[in-house]
């Protein structure tokens, strides 16, 4: 059993060689968990605003990762590193295979089935459909 998030997890995400997982919840927090050394957290990132985050993206092979909530927020090896106010609550985030395009969903009442496509690194928005 994982123990430390102080609300609803949101989002987990397998790292990349299956030794641990990334978890989201609505208590702003990011966990990143190691499965094969007794089930520690072995970092976090942690925002003082406290935003309900709803998923990550990670690019692989790097300690790159997307976290979303109304704005998507990049961070590198759990250190803030920039961000982009998309002005709506985000869903989901997934990454291309090449890791250079960024794909969001929106549940805003008002943008129903919304997609945002932005790029990444630098975080620059592209388009919405």
């Amino acid at each position: 059993m994982f123990k430390g998030h102080n609300g609803r997890v949101k989002c987990i995400l397998w790292n990349d060689d299956d030794s641990g997982f990334y978890s989201t919840s609505i208590d702003g927090n990011m966990y990143v968990w190691n499965i094969q050394d007794n089930n520690q957290r072995i970092d976090e990132y942690v925002n003082s605003s406290k935003p309900i985050f709803t998923s990550v993206a990670k690019v692989p092979e790097m300690n790159t990762c997307y976290l979303t909530s109304k704005k998507v927020i990049e961070v590198d090896d759990q250190k803030y590193k920039s961000e982009i106010d998309l002005g709506m609550g985000l869903s989901q985030a997934v990454l291309s295979a090449n890791a250079r395009t960024l794909f969001v969903s929106t549940n805003e009442p008002g943008h129903p089935g919304t997609i945002i496509i932005l790029k990444a690194n630098p975080l620059e928005k592209i388009m919405e459909v």
